[in-house]
């Protein structure tokens, strides 16, 4: 019976100091943002990536391919302009995405549209890309 109180009293802190020392005040912003996305219906998100791209200790071929890639990818930069609307039951939503890749001198742009209709017994997807003229 002493040993039972003892358990319960370690467990009874353990909690009391899980649930006491909780988030850090830049944890805290961004626990409550991941909440607040769930009742998102509309957003608009810019994202800029930069790639680089090194390897080695490969044999003599796989490093050639290696270099070959770092050659192109090494400061290229990916843009990802992203927009996207849905319903209140997030059954149904169109979004539309703008991808530029510049590369050694060169811009590729991608277009994607998105719409996707889950309400019916058969989920409805539709995607258009327009690929580039490379």
């Amino acid at each position: 019976m002493r040993q039972r109180k003892k358990l319960i009293g370690v467990a009874l802190v353990l909690t009391l100091l899980l649930t006491l020392t909780g988030c850090s005040e830049n944890q805290q912003a961004i626990f409550d943002a991941g909440m607040k996305m769930q009742n998102v219906k509309s957003m608009q998100t810019h994202t800029t990536m930069n790639l680089k791209l090194s390897g080695s200790g490969f044999g003599p071929t796989n490093q050639q391919n290696v270099d070959m890639a770092a050659l192109y990818l090494n400061n290229a930069k990916l843009e990802l302009d992203a927009k996207n609307v849905t319903n209140e039951q997030k059954t149904v939503s169109k979004a539309q995405v703008d991808m530029n890749l510049s590369l050694q001198g060169m811009s590729i742009n991608v277009p994607v549209w998105v719409d996707s209709d889950l309400t019916g017994d058969t989920p409805k997807v539709s995607e258009i890309i327009k690929l580039p003229l490379i």
